[in-house]
């Protein structure tokens, strides 16, 4: 459980969206805890790994107060000005469909296409449900929780929402997927199943990189380039967004 706090604290400071899945994390263990003890919270109070749970939740809060003030800034910031916006009735789908069929696209995606995305998703995830044990719980969890909270928090406090953000949830929402994979009884059905859902994925993967079309689209490469033939010697580059800061300095050498 210390290990486990430790390595909590390191991933709570790779990305502030951490929180949502180390609070995921807690909801499975409290809630696992709960229908151990069929629902007696004093029976909870007395389990060893009530309070381990407690130590290690201690050591992530405590090892984390250092980076509040920072969090804090960084939350009035976007609150003031910043690219995100509201949460709309097509936001969810468009992100089911962005996560699993096209992550990038010059154009909008056809409506139908979100709605059915989310529709898979949403059946998916309800299957993984119905024969659900300890570790499908997890899962569910993982992957459901930093969607649930990320959508209250950008109604009524920041806007917080955005694809890239989903980062971590959509590992789980893939093993979800791979568990759902396995529970096919038959060999050759699974076989085949599992041979369309890799096809699938190369064919997505295929479709991106057209998309990105590196060799005419060089992005940053391709500005630095511009910028190093029309620089003085010793001419500073100057960047206004934090966001391109590390790519800029990576070609810029």
């Amino acid at each position: 459980w210390l290990l486990y706090g430790f390595l909590a604290l390191l991933f709570a400071y790779t990305h502030n969206y951490a929180l949502f899945s180390i609070a995921a994390q807690g909801l499975f263990v409290l809630g696992y805890l709960l229908v151990r003890a069929d629902w007696n919270i004093g029976a909870v109070l007395r389990e060893p790994r009530f309070w381990r749970l407690l130590l290690a939740a201690s050591l992530v809060i405590v090892g984390w107060l250092p980076w509040l003030p920072s969090f804090l800034a960084q939350k009035a910031q976007v609150q003031a000005a910043y690219w995100t916006s509201d949460v709309g009735p097509w936001d969810v789908p468009r992100v089911c469909y962005q996560m699993f069929i096209k992550p990038e696209a010059s154009l909008p995606s056809p409506k139908q296409f979100e709605l059915l995305a989310m529709d898979l998703c949403v059946l998916g995830l309800l299957a993984l449900w119905r024969k659900a044990k300890p570790a499908e719980w997890y899962l569910l969890c993982a992957s459901i929780a930093p969607f649930v909270l990320s959508i209250l928090i950008s109604i009524f406090d920041t806007k917080t929402f955005a694809l890239r953000y989903f980062l971590f949830a959509h590992l789980f929402l893939l093993a979800g997927l791979a568990v759902l994979w396995a529970r096919i009884p038959f060999r050759i059905e699974r076989g085949l199943v599992g041979a369309l859902i890799l096809a699938n994925t190369l064919c997505i993967y295929i479709s991106f990189w057209k998309e990105m079309d590196v060799a005419h689209k060089p992005g940053y490469r391709g500005a630095v380039e511009f910028i190093q033939q029309h620089r003085q010697a010793d001419e500073p580059v100057i960047v206004d967004s934090p966001l391109i800061y590390f790519s800029i300095l990576y070609y810029g050498r």
